[in-house]
């Protein structure tokens, strides 16, 4: 059993009660082969009194069976993903780290800035900032491919076929192809907060809701009003909230509600369930096809 086929789900939600303080996972991915979870986890401050000592962000990494099986704790973490073969990768303040798929090995370390992070599937490349811009690194290696310069960017999306990179930096959105490290097309866009894949395009959070971007050109296409995060998105099921209430949309525009969630810091999608990842625990909604 693994966790795309949520074998393990029951130890998972046990690992997490809300009754104890403790971990409080606040962003996570599933590995490519479904056996691990990766978890970014707020830790409560420490306090004595009145006096409360800050504690340090914890990346936790699950088993098969739902079981910690390694741990790193920094002042602060980045969202993790996984790139090809099983590593995981996750940012501190002093740079990103890429794990072999026990955990205990570095594989590779390179001195990136926190922030927004993008990686196609294949994993052949990872996009993260660095001084000026933004640096392409060798997923596999870790060795430095390139640099994108430009401002400070506020969101970074890595097309499924590893062609396109999309990066939003306020008002405006720049489709680059990470290979040659040029512009393939840039516009003016309201500023957007997350960028996800979904019905064949990218598509933009912005505070009016959703807005899809057709490729090359990054033309406009449809708009969805009234719609926030946090989202999940599988390519063809994306899970969005309009006030309280938690939907899924499939192609071409059909969305409905999948029930009352609690409000949450992140959305897992878990085969036909979403994981709903928030201060009082782990959320399970059915979001059968």
């Amino acid at each position: 059993m693994n966790f795309a086929a949520l074998g393990a789900l029951g130890l998972l939600l046990a690992f997490w009660t809300p009754l104890e303080p403790g971990p409080q996972p606040t962003a996570g991915a599933v590995s490519p082969d479904g056996g691990h979870l990766a978890l970014r986890c707020f830790v409560e401050p420490h306090c004595a009194g009145e006096v409360c000592t800050p504690q340090p962000d914890l990346l936790l990494l699950l088993d098969a069976s739902g079981r910690p099986q390694q741990s790193w704790s920094r002042e602060w973490w980045s969202a993790p993903l996984w790139l090809p073969g099983n590593r995981l990768a996750a940012a501190a303040a002093d740079g990103w780290r890429v794990w072999d798929p026990s955990g205990q090995e570095v594989v590779w370390e390179a001195a990136l800035q926190p922030g927004p992070v993008a990686a196609p599937p294949a994993g052949h490349w990872l996009v993260a900032p660095a001084a000026g811009g933004l640096q392409v690194t060798d997923g596999r290696s870790g060795l430095p491919l390139g640099h994108l310069p430009g401002d400070a960017v506020d969101a970074l999306l890595a097309t499924p076929d590893g062609r396109w990179l999309v990066a939003a930096a306020g008002p405006s959105l720049t489709l680059w192809d990470p290979v040659t490290q040029t512009v393939a097309a840039r516009r003016g866009a309201p500023p957007a907060t997350a960028l996800v894949w979904f019905d064949g395009s990218p598509w933009s959070l912005t505070a009016s809701g959703l807005q899809q971007w057709l490729l090359p050109q990054l033309s406009p296409g449809r708009r969805l009003p009234g719609l926030a995060g946090p989202l999940a998105s599988d390519g063809q099921r994306l899970a969005a909230w309009r006030e309280s209430e938690l939907l899924l949309l499939t192609p071409p525009t059909s969305a409905r509600a999948v029930g009352a969630v609690p409000p949450a810091d992140a959305l897992l999608w878990l085969g036909d369930r979403l994981l709903a990842l928030a201060a009082s625990g782990v959320s399970v909604v059915e979001a059968p096809r």
